[in-house]
């Protein structure tokens, strides 16, 4: 092809989170000389995620006011063509109809749809009419898809069930794995943590889906027969207003655990900080495939996640980590009870997740099977 393939990605807000994540790391290792990427950002951006952004990137901030407004399409259509867009890219429900409804005013432009979690949120939404509504949205935006994609098996069935949709792509998510390696930068003694420490690391946010009361219920259990204990959080911190942090931190003032928990906060060097942990954990309700447990096993961390969502898909039991019932603080921290007492067992699952994570999860394999996907699409006219 002589020309670049102009692709539009639309995103609500571009901030740290996961599919923010996932679209930045796939926008940035692009094949430039082919494809050129557009950000539509309908809300606002972090400051540091816009400037991790390759520089050929167009961004657009729109300043969305209304959820559903005529005038927000009409720009919304305008910029697009001005762009000389081809390929809508939307990311799960909080861009669906927007897709829908500018392929409803441009029929020759393509959509391709991701799903990235399992709608632990819309799922558990009480309310049987907005159920019901949804899947109806759903059922009629279908057809002016091109192409869905999940990034998990299970995530296909979701696609299946809510949309109706037999034919659907499995790509899973990756990482650069040249950012993860077993050894890293740093030493426990830049951070502050003693040697003979056994350390429990997760990285992620305070959210009720990821279910943190969980493992911290894990960590009690666990003290008093693990000396030297500490459980390290990586990701946002508690006095941001967030009520699930709250309830986090009133659980480890209560019950008196304050040296078995250290929060780092929002980091920029995990590939540096995961090598200095023993056992990574997440306890998640609900999950798709995590950017963390991938960057985690990359860095040679045995896991030990609930049995939910896509985590199945990542760890085998016994191979590259451990699988527990979700909510189940008792056999969380007995799985992490068993990788304590052998270091041999967590030294052969550390080279499992190592060679795993390379086989099925990396960076340059998920963005070949974008791009194809992408090529695909514009030969179809």
């Amino acid at each position: 092809m002589n020309k670049k393939i102009h692709i539009g990605y639309l995103v609500n807000h571009f901030v740290p989170a996961g599919v923010e994540t996932f679209l930045l790391n796939l926008i940035n290792n692009l094949d430039l000389s082919i494809y050129q990427p557009h950000l539509y950002v309908f809300y606002s951006s972090a400051p540091d995620y816009l400037s991790a952004l390759n520089k050929s990137v167009v961004v657009k901030h729109l300043n969305r006011e209304k959820a559903y407004s005529i005038k927000f399409f009409r720009r919304l259509k305008k910029e697009l063509q001005q762009d000389h867009i081809e390929i809508v890219h939307t990311n799960n429900w909080s861009t669906f109809l927007e897709g829908v409804l500018i392929k409803m005013q441009w029929p020759a432009l393509k959509l391709l749809y991701v799903q990235h979690g399992l709608e632990y949120y819309l799922q558990n939404d009480p309310s049987l009419l907005k159920k019901k509504l949804r899947k109806l949205l759903r059922t009629f935006g279908r057809p002016f898809y091109n192409e869905l994609v999940s990034v998990s098996q299970i995530g296909q069935a979701l696609l299946k069930k809510e949309w109706n949709s037999k034919k659907t792509h499995l790509i899973y998510n990756g990482i650069d794995l040249k950012r993860f390696h077993t050894n890293g930068m740093l030493s426990r003694e830049d951070l502050g943590l003693s040697d003979k420490a056994f350390i429990i690391c997760s990285v992620g946010r305070l959210m009720d889906v990821k279910n943190y009361l969980c493992l911290f219920k894990a960590v009690e259990l666990l003290i008093p027969r693990i000396p030297n204990l500490l459980f390290l959080h990586i990701g946002e911190e508690f006095n941001i207003g967030n009520k699930q942090g709250e309830r986090l931190r009133r659980f480890v003032e209560e019950q008196k655990v304050h040296e078995h928990f250290r929060f780092l906060g929002r980091r920029h060097d995990i590939p540096d900080i995961l090598p200095l942990c023993d056992v990574f954990s997440l306890t998640s309700y609900s999950e798709g495939i995590s950017l963390s447990l991938l960057e985690a096993q990359a860095a040679g961390l045995p896991a030990v996640v609930t049995n939910v969502g896509g985590n199945p898909e990542v760890v085998l039991e016994g191979v590259n980590g451990f699988l527990a019932a979700s909510d189940n603080e008792k056999e969380v921290a007995d799985k992490i009870y068993l990788l304590y007492q052998d270091k041999n067992l967590r030294k052969t699952l550390s080279t499992n997740a190592h060679n795993r994570v390379r086989e099925l999860f990396s960076l340059e394999n998920m963005v070949n099977q974008y791009q194809n996907l992408y090529y695909t699409l514009v030969k179809e006219k």
